[in-house]
């Protein structure tokens, strides 16, 4: 009879999508939580915002929830990819998140405090889930998956214990699952060098818009970059008008690394009377005092071993979907020599 009403009270806590056990999978997540301004981060990813990747090959069936704290910060998202090389296949960004009952979102409220917390179940194509749940898709049909988090602009640094935590069930019965196998992706990569031998040098940096972009489904709805090869003595300027954004930044990179070498977040950045902002670039620090002293943003950087081709990287989330880069709110660049600059003869 004991048995009878133990296994009633397991039927009923499964019927309700809540199993009483599931395999504890956090400890899968390969982060890069440290947010300083000049610190390298790799996935060409911004340095004032935390990062963290959980990678897997998956099975059917597999369905994986994650149960977080809402952080204090400026944005959080997260992401399902395809393959190794994270292609973009679903989203989820905090003002679409449900809180957990009881609780409030304070991307929607503006008011973060304790106790704020969320849960996310990640499916493949095909499984649903009870309504009132925050739903992440899969790609059910591919083995190599991935699911990232981005965290812009803490109000802190974050710690391992901020990542959510991940349980994996059954996604018809909710019981227990086995976590799947962990595909490493590397954060930083090298690309043969060839390329920034043969790579030119221009004078006029046409930013492009990222063709990974997909308006608001995408974890950053505003992207633009230019790439070109920069002399040790070269310095690089870029103008733009500041955007109605939650968040804005510039940024340079080693891009055959995907690596980020610095960047000025928008708190930084100095606006003039006419809302533009100015920003150099360069390594050479007598021409960023000199661009300093003349109003411009400087923003310096260590060129990596053996680098020669550059990616200066525009980042704007914007605050709604159908905003977009139109006109003057798309950077424009040029390069110069630090003589050049001196003498007044850069444009």
């Amino acid at each position: 009879m004991v048995k009878i009403f133990n296994l009633l009270i397991i039927l009923c806590f499964l019927s309700q999508g809540r199993p009483l056990w599931a395999e504890d999978c956090t400890h899968l997540w390969k982060a890069d939580l440290s947010t300083a301004p000049h610190v390298p981060k790799g996935m060409s990813g911004d340095t004032s915002a935390a990062y963290a990747v959980f990678s897997f090959r998956t099975t059917p069936g597999l369905k994986l929830t994650l149960k977080g704290q809402f952080l204090n910060s400026r944005f959080l998202s997260f992401e399902t990819y395809k393959s190794r090389l994270l292609r973009q296949h679903d989203s989820l960004l905090d003002f679409n998140m449900m809180p957990n009952p009881g609780s409030q979102n304070p991307f929607l409220t503006g008011r973060f405090g304790f106790d704020q917390g969320y849960e996310v179940d990640v499916v493949g194509e095909g499984y649903s889930v009870p309504p009132g749940r925050n739903v992440l898709i899969l790609p059910d049909a591919l083995r190599v998956q991935a699911i990232m988090m981005r965290v812009y602009d803490p109000v802190r640094q974050l710690l391992p214990t901020d990542l959510p935590q991940v349980i994996a069930v059954d996604a018809l019965t909710g019981l227990p699952r086995a976590c799947p196998s962990m595909v490493d992706i590397p954060f930083f990569l090298d690309f043969p060098q060839m390329i920034g031998r043969i790579a030119s040098r221009t004078e006029v940096l046409n930013f492009k818009r990222s063709g990974e972009i997909s308006g608001g489904n995408s974890a950053i709805p505003g992207y633009m970059y230019a790439l070109t090869k920069m002399r040790s003595d070269d310095i690089a300027f870029v103008k733009f008008k500041a955007p109605r954004a939650r968040y804005f930044s510039v940024c340079v990179q080693n891009f055959l690394q995907n690596e980020t070498l610095g960047c000025l977040p928008d708190r930084m950045l100095r606006v003039d009377q006419n809302g533009d902002v100015y920003v150099a670039i360069s390594e050479d620090i007598s021409a960023l005092n000199l661009a300093y002293s003349q109003g411009w943003n400087v923003l310096s950087f260590a060129r990596a071993r053996r680098q020669a081709v550059f990616g200066i990287v525009y980042r704007n989330i914007l605050p709604e979907s159908n905003l977009a880069y139109e006109g003057s709110f798309a950077p424009q660049g040029y390069l110069c020599t630090r003589d050049e600059y001196a003498s007044g003869s850069c444009r």
